[in-house]
């Protein structure tokens, strides 16, 4: 980790999850960890970084940072369960924000944006029942 701020905590993310974490409180600067992980075929990882105090450069409310996946296999791959897990997700907070959308539109017609909403849950249906 390369940090212009101390930080407080360190985590490790397999397909979404925290698969390991350490709590620490390092200053700014380069600071290595070192582990294995068992992996599942497909999917990502990602490393991150957050916690502590704010103050110049940062501006934000909470120090945080978090790289780009690391692709298992392929670009794109995914674990069958892991899918369907977040698809499951996914449709729930579509629904919700299905809801917000027709509400905040009241009503004014909106047959692109609802069409969109219909492809989106078509397609996490196709997921969830594969």
């Amino acid at each position: 980790v390369h940090s212009a701020l101390p930080y407080e905590n360190v985590e490790i993310l397999v397909n979404g999850d925290i698969v390991w974490s350490k709590s620490v409180n390092v200053k700014a600067g380069s600071h290595s960890y070192k582990g294995s992980l068992k992996v599942p075929v497909g999917g990502w990882v990602t490393a991150r970084v957050h916690g502590g105090a704010i103050k110049w450069p940062f501006m934000d409310s909470y120090p945080f940072a978090e790289t780009s996946p690391v692709w298992f296999g392929e670009v794109g791959s995914t674990d069958p369960a892991v899918a369907k897990a977040a698809a499951a997700k996914l449709l729930k907070v579509l629904n919700v924000s299905r809801a917000s959308l027709i509400k905040g539109y009241g009503e004014a017609p909106i047959p692109n944006l609802i069409g969109q909403f219909d492809r989106a849950e078509k397609r996490l249906m196709e997921i969830i029942d594969n």
